[in-house]
């Protein structure tokens, strides 16, 4: 077996050698290389391409920090262990952030360095292993994923999630309904289900490519619609961004669109729900609150380069004492792709019915307008079979 490859990188020629002494009886683990400053570690990385990085925090010119995040970019192959006198939860969040896969505080002895390299090596091989897997998902992916976000409770996301999802199923669309939110079931009570399968337990066994063991995990609905409910708090630590990655390329290589459920604080997995989006749709009400955390989460998709893939839905549009819809615009800045009229009763029956609003309230003038919406997302012309499954989200509307 070929032994880890290390680089070491200090501005210290005395800890260099201290570093390579103590790492000399560990047969798995070769020394390659040395750099004394971020910008040397870089280009050594570059060139020798080591398994694992060893790298201080405080060097000349370039720091560790900065050479780290260069290197996970660059040399995305190499993991990177920071080995500092910095012991501050600050250095160690920073230096996480940056890529690092670990993080050990001086002084160290030569079991603890080995036991470090070994794990964060063989972690780093199967995290570039997954990512492998992804990127090939990615290439086989035919569906869309449309991901619900809003910074603010109590404007409907779940209730447009849920009823978006059926009226596309009801379009003739395969579709998956996935809840994001840990330990709260929202989508569950929304639809009357009992989950025996979670998103946790799919990404605990989605090593597997089979794209029929995928459903195994879903609970069909009458809507047409298949659901992924959300894990429990327990189970949660499961799903990690690289696996819930992992689960949305297994979804849309067999569903036309995928609809996720997230939830209002922007954690690791509604941040990879907004990245894997191709439209976010970002749920505001006419209320200054809504509005104002509406503008908010619009700068933070802005900050993210994510706001060429977000459109506003405007729900219960027309409420009493409401904002009005042009002076929404004209404070986001952007034209509202949808506007779903209150209809509070409606959506109160629905919910309470743990039905579809579609089921509840057919001729309705909010089910009018999602199914309005369901339409405006995709061709009216074609509908998906098993064989040949298809989508057109029209990139037109919304410059995706």
């Amino acid at each position: 077996m070929e032994p880890i490859k290390v680089l070491i990188v200090d501005d210290v020629a005395g800890t260099r050698e201290d570093i390579r002494r103590l790492l000399f009886f560990e047969e798995d683990i070769k020394v390659v290389g040395e750099a004394d400053d971020g910008s040397v570690a870089i280009a050594s990385a570059e060139d020798l391409r080591p398994d694992v990085i060893l790298m201080d925090i405080n060097l000349p010119e370039m720091d560790g920090i900065t050479a780290t995040e260069e290197i996970t970019n660059k040399v995305p192959e190499s993991a990177v262990i920071i080995v500092s006198i910095q012991g501050e939860q600050e250095y160690i969040r920073k230096a996480m952030a940056a890529g690092a896969g670990d993080y050990l505080v001086k002084p160290i002895n030569s079991s603890e360095l080995a036991a470090a390299i070994r794990r964060v090596h063989e972690k780093h091989k199967h995290r570039q292993n997954l990512l492998g897997i992804q990127a090939q998902a990615k290439s086989r992916r035919q569906g869309k994923i449309i991901t619900v976000f809003s910074t603010r409770g109590g404007v409907g996301r779940t209730l447009v999630a849920v009823n978006l999802a059926a009226a596309l199923a009801q379009e003739g669309r395969k579709t998956v309904l996935v809840d994001l939110v840990p330990g709260e079931g929202d989508i569950e009570v929304a639809l009357n289900l009992k989950a025996r399968r979670t998103l946790a337990d799919l990404v605990d066994e989605s090593s597997t490519e089979d794209l029929v063991a995928v459903d195994n995990f879903l609970i069909s609905h009458y809507t047409g619609t298949k659901v992924l409910c959300s894990p429990s708090r327990d189970d949660a630590y499961l799903v990690t961004p690289e696996a819930l990655q992992h689960a949305l390329d297994l979804l849309t290589e067999r569903y036309s669109y995928v609809i996720l459920d997230t939830g209002i604080r922007p954690d690791s997995l509604t941040q990879t729900a907004l990245s894997a989006a191709d439209l976010i749709l970002l749920l505001a009400t006419p209320e200054l609150l809504s509005i104002r955390h509406a503008r908010s989460a619009l700068d933070f998709l802005t900050d993210h380069d994510l706001q060429d893939r977000a459109a506003i839905v405007l729900n219960r549009a027309g409420l009493e004492g409401g904002i009005k819809t042009a002076e929404i615009e004209r404070v986001l800045e952007c034209k509202c792709l949808a506007s779903l009229p209150e209809d509070g009763k409606a959506a109160v029956t629905s919910l309470n019915k743990g039905q579809s609003i579609l089921t509840t309230s057919p001729a309705g003038k909010l089910t009018q307008a999602i199914r309005a919406l369901a339409r405006q997302l995709c061709s009216p012309e074609e509908k998906d079979t098993e064989e040949t499954p298809r989508l057109s989200i029209a990139a037109r509307l919304f410059s995706l």
